[in-house]
């Protein structure tokens, strides 16, 4: 696996007052119980019944027993999945992390492959109309952490892996189990941030970390998409006269 680097964070929303309540450092993070119980949509993709998932288990990898008696395991519907409520109740906060490296490609033949694996998937357009960039990551880190620590919120945070339901049998840790979701969502390149309050309550939660608007701004999908320009350093700042490249938003 390559080293990860993000260029930048997009959160989408469905109305214009949530994009707004962002940008002024407002993250509502609702339960992983909300998205479970939230009706799938093949539209929008925000629905999973599997979030959280502590177990997968394939049916001919287990053996079932009642009361002594062996079972035919291999006639299960499915695999066997288990979740913990203590995940239930954990909140999270979701954006698109436009990245290279990680679990995705670091090296490209055409610096239009590298356009490309910067933009935001056509599928990713169905979770809403206004999409709002991140551009300092590591100051939006900045300001979480400290927000975090103020409000005394335990809080973990990184990209979300992807699973092959039909394939994957096992266990994930403590610690993975909010991060983990099936491949059909893989287009979301999803980074996913979880606050444990330590208690039971399946509530939404509210950290204020302050106004972004000096480090973000609104646009939809389709006009970032088109801005997203690869260009060269000018020769002059480059080392030994060599040609770099780096990302930039037109």
């Amino acid at each position: 696996m390559s080293n990860l680097r993000i260029y930048f964070f997009v959160k989408t929303f469905e109305k214009q007052e949530y994009a707004d309540q962002f940008l002024d450092g407002l993250l509502y993070m609702n339960t992983l119980d909300y998205f479970v119980r939230l009706e799938e949509d093949e539209n929008s993709g925000r629905g999973d019944r599997y979030e959280g998932v502590d177990s997968w288990l394939q049916p001919n990898e287990i053996q079932l027993q009642i009361n002594g008696v062996v079972l035919n395991s291999a006639d299960l519907a499915g695999p066997v999945s288990i979740q913990k409520h203590q995940h239930m109740v954990k909140n999270v906060f979701c954006m698109h992390a436009s990245y290279i490296g990680g679990n995705s490609p670091s090296e490209f033949e055409l610096i239009e492959e590298f356009e490309e694996a910067l933009k935001i998937p056509e599928e990713n357009i169905s979770l809403g109309k206004m999409s709002v960039v991140i551009t300092n990551v590591e100051e939006f880190f900045n300001r979480m952490k400290a927000a975090a620590k103020k409000q005394n919120v335990a809080l973990r945070s990184r990209l979300v892996n992807y699973y092959n339901p039909g394939v994957f049998h096992g266990h994930f840790s403590e610690e993975e189990a909010p991060f983990n979701k099936q491949n059909k969502f893989f287009h979301q390149r999803e980074y996913r941030i979880v606050v444990n309050r330590k208690n039971s309550e399946l509530s939404a939660y509210e950290l204020n970390i302050g106004s972004l608007r000096d480090i973000a701004f609104e646009v939809s999908i389709e006009a970032l998409n088109s801005s997203i320009k690869i260009s060269p350093l000018p020769r002059s700042i480059t080392r030994s006269n060599e040609t770099q490249s780096h990302p930039s938003l037109a």
